[in-house]
């Protein structure tokens, strides 16, 4: 097995693209195997999609204080490459085997270690520690050093990206959190060259080798893939036996948006969800009020919401792109590949019409304004739920979400409860997806298949059957075959026949068996079987009796459970937190405030109120703990990231949300506190007066008033305003997902509600839980 040497417990956590550290080897040669890391997915509907992780080395430290970390990348060696997923808890996980070469460190000498995610959408991050300085002895055991390090923001072009740094440009200290896995190594060091005499036992390995070719025949493999995958594979060659399906297939439905006799709004493009309450496949959107002249259309898609989207093209797919299209072509009707939308998962769709050729105007009448932008529905039915959208102007095939302005770009962008667009008098084709997909050639059998559903029918066959028997008496003596009739026989048989009989009809009275059934019956049995199937039962309906000793293989039921389930993985749909007191309003160039969590949360960015305007360049910092006296103190705050826009307009956009990919999120657990600093560069923005002790606060956390940096647009300028009885308190939105909740310290004197989840065992309570505990380890 391998050794490892783990992190402890730093002070704040901080999710990164890349971290760079150093170890070294104290008493022999060691050999890195593996890495513990966990990994944060900031878009809930991403949970499950891999990201790309790299691995590289160099020999010596990397990070040499005459240049910095501008080391040349060629002194790097990339060790390997793998896919990670999110982590479902805070706790690290081991990568995937041979995720890199093991690295070979010899005794007294230092190795540098990067890792980073290579996420275009920069969504999955690397969960480390804010560190105290770059190279100071960071965790250690007898054999190996590990030493603090920087982080690095992945960039598509150049991979490495810059380093996140402090005001005055140097890195900012991070920490690796997790563990190395090794092996020791001797003092020796390797040999360059083959053993000349071969070794006594084959080479074991626990994982399967890659190939860039395919095996001629299927794999076995003793480890499953490590997610399943979210919709059914489909095969373009027939099955050789016919497929069942318990379920007939289901025709296309059509969701009629709303309309009015009032003349409609225009746009160049409509952008939207659609909520899904049953399985479904949208197929086409026939949009009304398009101009006859022809135009160029995109149609894009995503799996997840458009509102952390609506301005990043990078997060959206194109499905369809249209040439001269016109109100004519097909009766407006546009068609894309079947898009999937599971139970209670969202897909947003953003239709852009490119290219007009000089005409203007190609939606005229075709949009219509809601009033209740992001939880608004727009129109549903039983299946679908079209949620209220957006429209925008100014868009053009190299940019099809505009340049960010109110000429070119979303129009009339505002929170929960403020306008919205979506389609007037249109139709959102789609069908029902809780079928089995049809084999794309029909299927030929030449034995009669047996149904667990009876037929409407009389069914119809190629050939007929070699000697059908069809008798209202039972026969009278048995026959050495299964008898096959669509109907049961009135009276029992004189002599039972060898083998059972075989009937289309389930029987009308329940049967008793001592062994166990291969199909389900009509009336299920009030008690228990007598012992369990070999094969998973299929019902619609689960039993009202449990049996008596469980089942090899689970239950599999058509119907949901009566209790809802429990996942490790946190969801992390965005939450809110205005800020938007009575006082009187003034202007600012920089407002610090401090935020305190009640529960554990992942804050992400900032949406800020404004006066409209040019020139605004935010730059956002944090620190632990309460403001104090460090509001002057540049070394005290680390940068979170920043954010730059040419024009602002004071009625739309308003306030302006930051982009969550340009900060880096800040975990915060239950009770801590948390300081933050908003400046801006070039113009100033909004805060409101108000005494001490003022708060904003929901159920998730709480924003106390602060200072304010004015009239002076330079960061940590020493004018600050609000250190006295005034106090000036962040207008705007503090916006934020849930993150995972630390296991506690100690058990509680009281039952919880829900079941606690903990990855440690826990140790006797004082008093017996309502519902019992979860672990992977077992109690003590």
């Amino acid at each position: 097995g391998y050794s490892e040497v783990s992190s402890g417990v730093g002070l704040q956590f901080t999710a990164v693209d890349g971290l760079m550290f150093e170890i070294s080897a104290v008493a022999e040669n060691v050999l890195i195997e593996s890495l513990k890391l966990t990994i944060l997915s900031l878009d809930p509907e991403l949970n499950f999609q891999p990201a790309d992780l790299f691995v590289y080395s160099i020999d010596g430290s990397f990070y040499d204080e005459d240049v910095g970390d501008a080391v040349d990348q060629s002194g790097w060696v990339q060790r390997g490459t793998t896919q990670v997923y999110a982590s479902s808890t805070l706790d690290p996980v081991i990568l995937p085997a041979n995720s890199f070469d093991p690295i070979f460190v010899k005794k007294g000498s230092t190795v540098g270690i990067y890792i980073t995610i290579a996420d275009s959408l920069r969504n999955h991050k690397i969960l480390a520690y804010s560190g105290v300085a770059i190279k100071s002895n960071d965790f250690a055991d007898a054999n190996i050093q590990v030493r603090e390090g920087l982080a690095k923001q992945w960039d598509p072009c150049l991979n490495w990206g810059d380093s996140l740094t402090n005001l005055d440009g140097t890195p900012t200290p991070h920490a690796l959190y997790g563990s190395l896995l090794y092996t020791t190594a001797g003092t020796s060091e390797p040999t360059f060259l083959p053993s000349l005499m071969p070794s006594i036992t084959p080479s074991v390995s626990l994982a399967p080798s890659k190939s860039s070719m395919p095996s001629a025949g299927p794999t076995l493999s003793a480890f499953p893939t490590f997610t399943p995958s979210l919709q059914p594979s489909l095969s373009m060659t027939p099955t050789g036996h016919p497929t069942s399906s318990a379920a007939p297939s289901y025709a296309r439905e059509t969701l009629q948006t709303r309309t009015t006799d009032e003349g409609g709004n225009d746009g160049y493009g409509v952008m939207f969800d659609i909520v899904a309450n049953r399985p479904v496949e949208v197929h086409n959107i026939y949009l009304s009020g398009m101009q006859s002249y022809p135009m160029n259309i995109k149609i894009f898609t995503r799996s997840g919401s458009h509102y952390d989207a609506y301005d990043d093209i990078s997060k959206w797919e194109v499905i369809q792109s249209y040439t001269n299209f016109t109100a004519d072509t097909n009766g407006g009707r546009l068609s894309f590949p079947p898009q999937f939308i599971g139970v209670e998962q969202t897909r947003a769709f953003y239709i852009a019409i490119v290219e007009t050729y000089g005409e203007i105007w190609p939606l005229l009448g075709g949009l219509l304004p809601g009033i209740n932008y992001r939880d608004g529905i727009w129109a549903n039915d039983t299946a679908i739920n079209l949620m209220e959208g957006l429209k925008f102007f100014g868009i053009s095939e190299e940019k099809p979400m505009g340049i960010g302005t109110t000429d070119s770009g979303v129009y009339l962008l505002e929170g929960p409860g403020g306008t919205s667009y979506n389609m007037k008098d249109a139709r959102i084709e789609y069908s029902l997806a809780d079928t089995i997909m049809p084999s794309t050639e029909p299927t030929t059998s030449v034995p009669p298949t047996i149904s667990i559903v009876p037929s409407l029918g009389p069914t119809s066959s190629m050939s007929p059957s070699s000697s059908p028997s069809i008798s209202s008496m039972p026969s009278g003596s048995p026959s050495s075959t299964p008898s096959i009739s669509s109907e049961p026989s009135s009276v029992p048989s004189v002599s039972p026949s060898s083998q059972p009989s075989v009937s289309a009809m389930p029987s009308l009275e329940p049967s008793e068996s001592s062994m166990p059934t291969s199909t389900p019956s009509k009336s299920p049995s009030s008690k228990p079987s007598a012992a369990p199937s070999d094969a998973p039962s299929v019902s619609s309906k689960p039993s009202s009796v449990p049996t008596t000793v469980p089942s090899a293989a689970p239950s599999v039921s058509f119907e949901p459970s009566a209790s809802p389930t429990m996942s490790l993985m946190p969801t992390q749909s965005r939450e809110f937190l205005e800020s938007s007191t009575a006082g009187d309003r003034s202007g600012s160039f920089g407002v610090l405030f401090e935020v305190t969590a009640k529960r554990s949360i992942l804050i992400q960015t900032f949406a800020v109120k404004h006066f409209g305007g040019n020139g605004f360049n935010f730059h956002v910092f944090t620190k632990s703990g309460s403001i104090g006296s460090s509001y002057s103190d540049a070394s005290a705050w680390t940068k979170l990231g920043q954010a730059s826009y040419g024009t602002l307009s004071s009625t739309l956009n308003n306030p302006v949300t930051l982009p969550s990919q340009n900060l880096s999120p800040v975990m915060l657990n239950a009770g801590e506190t948390q300081s933050f600093y908003i400046a801006c560069v070039g113009n100033y923005f909004r805060v409101h007066e108000e005494s001490a002790g003022t708060v904003v606060e929901n159920s998730d956390a709480s924003i106390a008033a602060g200072l304010n940096k004015y009239p002076y647009d330079t960061l940590f300028h020493s004018s600050t305003q609000g250190l006295g009885s005034t106090k000036y308190m962040f207008q705007g939105k503090l916006i934020y997902s849930y993150g995972v909740e630390p296991p506690s310290a100690s058990p509680s004197d009281i039952p919880s509600v829900v079941p606690s989840i903990s990855t440690e065992p826990t140790f006797i309570s004082k008093a017996p839980s309502d519902v019992p505990s979860l672990s992977v380890k077992p109690t003590g």
